[in-house]
């Protein structure tokens, strides 16, 4: 088994093994009762760091190896779908509330399958924000917080500060990411010390921003995760490695 498959089954067995703990709040056993809650949050985090890690080092290779299109309306399906059963389908509990994974999982999908979409990246961020701020008072935007954040979020992730996530093979820019991911930990920490502050008051817009930004405050630490995994446990490096092994098993294959 290469590297790569061995750290991605560690990171991944804990990831799923943090999520089961938190879905089924175990984290009260060895934690009081406010500690926990506050944990307890964070399982939309855990929840939108698998599937976006999954979706990028699996899914999306395969969707690219042929009928890219039908493959990924397959997957935007197959995550929009579990994104209604869960909000539509499951009384409101702890796994219902992962809803919001499976929607911005889905949203960041669709942005990572767009073609040559890195050329214009800080575009698509400002479409994003527009429509954040132009439909903000739906309830469609409203209700989405955790979803639309993270999709704001991936155009500078993506195709700006970390472009060795979709393509290992690219410059690993090891200090532009991490002051990226600093970045991404003050912003969570700053809307998490002001929100008691602006929900006493939420008649402004900008008290509305502040509350709305730490509503998604899940997709910053998702977001770190993310980059934390693909450039430093399974590092650029490691990855554009196995990906030149496959490709000469597959060469070797097929000349034989």
């Amino acid at each position: 088994m290469s590297p790569v498959r061995i750290r991605s089954l560690v990171f991944y067995a804990v990831v799923v093994v943090a999520l089961l703990v938190l879905v089924f709040r175990l984290q009260y056993l060895v934690v009081s009762e406010g500690l926990g809650a506050r944990i307890g949050h964070n399982s939309e985090a855990l929840g939108l760091v698998l599937l976006i890690c999954l979706l990028v080092q699996y899914v999306r290779p395969w969707a690219q190896r042929s009928a890219r299109l039908l493959r990924t309306l397959l997957i935007l399906a197959a995550l929009v779908g579990v994104y209604l059963i869960l909000h539509f389908a499951v009384p409101i509990t702890s796994v219902s509330t992962l809803d919001e994974c499976f929607s911005g999982a889905a949203y960041i999908w669709v942005y990572m399958m767009v073609p040559k979409r890195f050329r214009v990246a800080p575009a698509w961020a400002l479409v994003i924000l527009a429509v954040i701020i132009v439909f903000f008072h739906t309830q469609f935007v409203l209700e989405q917080a955790e979803s639309l954040i993270p999709l704001l979020i991936a155009p500078i992730a993506l195709d700006i500060m970390d472009r060795t996530i979709l393509d290992p093979d690219l410059p690993d820019r090891r200090v532009r990411r991490i002051v990226w991911m600093i970045v991404l930990a003050l912003v969570g920490l700053t809307f998490m010390m002001v929100a008691p502050w602006a929900r006493d008051d939420l008649d402004s817009v900008f008290t509305l921003f502040i509350d709305y930004g730490q509503r998604a405050s899940e997709s910053y630490w998702a977001w770190i995760l993310v980059h934390a995994y693909f450039g430093f446990f399974v590092t650029p490096r490691l990855r554009a490695k196995e990906h030149e092994s496959v490709a000469d098993e597959t060469t070797s294959r097929t000349a034989s």
